[in-house]
């Protein structure tokens, strides 16, 4: 029954894409082969789009595997197969630094750690997305680090053969990779504090300011940042906030649809409420985060129940 919700969220909100049948044929035989992977049924999936007055990639799917918990954390054994697993779904990618980025994935396997699997998909083309997590908001919002996150991060750019763009630290809490099949990206994800304040631009702080002062006690949450990088470029090209709501907004509440306009208004994303509800409408799940830059553009992020 799960594996069936699950495939019924991934073409709902694909209808109300108008994504292409190439599209959800290549989306869903994807999400076939995580469910596959799966066994106990464990993982957890998520779906994401990106708006600022209109649908951005209104063509493109975005679909995430969340193995927190669940399979790679608890052994170098089932670290290594999740790693190996993942890797037999991408053979249709041919970039040169595919076989290099798994051997740094699997350059750290004494340590385990969780590890999320994700696709842009759109007709043929595909953006594979990875993620090591180093660190997070328990629901109480208490953040924990691993200890030696920064020792890990290194060997990994080190099997890389990469110089990393940004100061390796043990604030860090994700470590992400994109690829498709010419480009390769690295992103890093932190804990937006009093320490690296300055780090946002000058209207981010304004928006981070403004979402605490109106949210006040209502809600728990926090507030973490990404950069990424592309190899062999020397500029951050993009920079994004994420609002993570540590708390449920229920899809079919009509009260989590009046947070979002507000929330909207404060970023500057001018794409209406009622289009949100007509695209999620027939999706089981939950909004988990925002993520918004400087324009306005903000990604919705939805956990499927």
């Amino acid at each position: 029954m799960r594996n069936k919700y699950l495939a019924e969220n991934v073409l709902n909100l694909a209808d109300n894409l108008e994504v292409s049948p190439l599209t959800i044929k290549k989306t869903t035989s994807f999400l076939n082969k995580l469910i596959k992977l799966d066994s106990k049924k464990i993982t957890q999936f998520e779906l994401s789009f990106k708006a600022k007055r209109q649908l951005k990639e209104k063509r493109k799917i975005r679909i995430l595997n969340i193995d927190s918990k669940a399979y790679s954390y608890f052994s170098q054994k089932l670290y290594t197969k999740r790693i190996n697993d993942y890797y037999s779904l991408i053979q249709d990618n041919n970039n040169p630094w595919l076989a290099r980025l798994f051997r740094s994935l699997l350059s750290i396997a004494d340590n385990p750690l969780d590890v999320y699997m994700g696709a842009d998909v759109e007709n043929n083309y595909c953006l594979y997305a990875f993620w090591l997590i180093f660190g997070g908001a328990q629901k109480d919002g208490k953040i924990s680090f691993v200890k030696n996150s920064n020792e890990l991060i290194n060997k990994i750019f080190k099997t890389l053969k990469i110089k990393p763009e940004f100061p390796v630290s043990k604030d860090i809490l994700n470590l992400g990779f994109d690829i498709d099949n010419s480009s390769f990206f690295y992103k890093i994800y932190y804990f937006l504090n009093k320490n690296n304040y300055n780090t946002i631009s000058q209207e981010s702080r304004s928006v981070v300011h403004t979402i605490i002062k109106f949210l006040k006690n209502n809600h728990k949450y926090w507030f973490f940042v990404s950069e990424r990088f592309e190899v062999g470029k020397k500029n951050i090209n993009r920079k994004k906030i994420y609002l993570e709501f540590l708390d449920d907004l229920k899809i079919n509440q009509e009260e989590t649809y009046k947070l979002l306009d507000h929330l909207l208004k404060i970023i500057g994303c001018d794409y209406k409420i009622k289009k949100i509800k007509s695209l999620l409408k027939n999706i089981k799940g939950k909004i988990v985060i925002l993520a918004f830059e400087d324009d306005g553009t903000t990604t919705f992020y939805i956990r499927l129940d």
